[in-house]
């Protein structure tokens, strides 16, 4: 197996740094991946291939400013998914990717290889390396905000990551009579009569939140990242996918710990749910509620309690 740790944003924007069994993340020159700023401790993080679980796992080792995944601190061996957000000292943000197709390439046909972006002032300048490891000047640690985003954006909104985007419709010139005003308030009144998808979550009998689901996508999980946070212990860090797709709701296990279920049936494949059908992530029970009144919530109360 062979995987790769690279950065998008920010100082180490650019960043790709390659490993097959073992990679070690420091300041220190002993590293495989050396990250100079005095905030990254010496020996800071470890990832190796498991050859048990045939998974990459990621390890704290005891760093001052911590290791965090998703924007979850690492506490003890963490599995990593595809493209898991990796931050080192609470500011450097690198993505973790699994590069599938090394079982057909030889390791000492392809040494690795590393581009980085070094900045210098309003300009940037590249530099191609080989193995040698990335040193950063120590005031560049100032240089990155806090929280890790980049002009309102977060790392995967910033991220060099394909995205299929719907081809743009023409607007056809012939209104059959209508006004402007009429087919505004035809096509209002169409959308009013959208179908809205809610999930009202449970744990032990009690409620604990309601989210709406937005068309694509919604991921659940206990990382800040997910549209739909939960923070109980029975909920993995990306747990469950649930898809608003042409008026129908679709939901996917995503490799949790405790699984996702559909009544009795484990969500391994993707399952089409109906209204009020019995779901169950981890130990939180939820049901799908369907409605065709406009939310009168704002958009940033999504996801929180209702």
């Amino acid at each position: 197996m062979k995987a790769r740790l690279f950065c998008t944003t920010g100082f180490f924007a650019g960043s790709n740094f390659e490993f097959t069994k073992e990679a070690t993340i420091g300041k220190s020159r002993a590293n495989s991946i050396v990250l100079a700023p005095p905030i990254v401790s010496g020996r800071h993080a470890r990832i190796y291939f498991d050859e048990k679980s045939r998974d990459y796992i990621l390890e704290d080792l005891g760093s001052r400013n911590g290791t965090q995944v998703d924007g979850v601190r690492v506490k003890k061996k963490e599995k990593l998914e595809a493209l898991s957000i990796i931050t080192f000292a609470q500011k450097f943000d690198f993505i973790f990717q699994v590069i599938d197709n090394y079982e057909h390439e030889s390791v000492e046909k392809k040494p690795a290889r590393r581009e980085t972006t070094v900045a210098t002032g309003s300009k940037s300048r590249i530099k191609k390396t080989g193995v040698t490891p990335l040193f950063v000047k120590d005031e560049t640690a100032e240089t990155l905000p806090a929280n890790g985003k980049t002009n309102g954006k977060t790392l995967l909104e910033a991220a060099s990551i394909p995205v299929r985007v719907a081809p743009e419709k023409k607007i056809s010139s012939d209104r059959n009579g209508k006004t402007l005003i009429e087919i505004l308030a035809e096509n209002k009144k169409r959308a009013a009569n959208q179908p809205v998808f809610l999930l009202e979550m449970s744990s032990n009998g009690r409620r604990i939140k309601t989210a709406q689901l937005k068309n694509g996508e919604n991921f659940l999980g206990r990382s800040p990242q997910c549209e739909i946070e939960i923070d109980d212990p029975s909920i993995s860090r990306r747990h469950a996918v649930l898809t608003v797709n042409a008026g129908k709701v679709f939901v996917k296990d995503l490799g949790s710990r405790n699984h996702t279920f559909v009544g009795k049936q484990t969500a391994v494949a993707e399952i089409g749910i109906e209204p009020d059908t019995a779901l169950r992530f981890g130990n939180v029970d939820a049901r799908l509620i369907r409605t065709v009144q406009p939310e009168r919530h704002k958009a940033s109360s999504i996801g929180h309690l209702v």
